[in-house]
């Protein structure tokens, strides 16, 4: 079992949005290149591609710490029976915002997500964007 690393769009909106943890040592480097393409090499690459954008690479647990304690917005998933998936059972986030011990509600999917990771992953990124 591994962590589940976010997707390179979550990855590139928590850079936006000052998020500085990365699972990666200096010589390791994760860039996006002028395409857009994403692209991993063992030293800066920026001599051969001058606007080459470093981004994070972190796991989806500790993106989601991160919201909590640096945002307080705790990004939490539940389980529900649906007849939209196959199986049956599928997973939806809800966020909420602890602020002064209130707890405001302030988004929620509206799709199941048939795995717990992929309704993480859109809730990091829904999180994220209410910042």
């Amino acid at each position: 079992m591994e962590e589940q690393l976010v997707t390179f769009e979550v990855a590139r909106l928590a850079k936006e949005k000052g998020c500085k943890l990365d699972l990666y040592s200096d010589d390791e480097w994760h860039y996006i290149d002028e395409e857009g393409d994403l692209f991993w090499c063992n030293h800066d690459p920026r001599s051969s591609y001058p606007n080459a954008e470093r981004v994070v690479k972190c796991s989806q647990s500790l993106l989601q710490r991160w919201l909590r304690e640096e945002h307080s917005l705790y990004v939490m998933l539940e389980e529900t029976e649906t007849l939209s998936l196959k199986s049956g059972i599928g997973f939806y986030y809800k966020i909420i915002k602890v602020k002064d011990r209130e707890h405001l509600r302030l988004d929620y999917s509206m799709y199941f997500y048939k795995t717990y990771e992929e309704a993480l992953e859109a809730g990091l990124k829904e999180g994220l964007r209410l910042i």
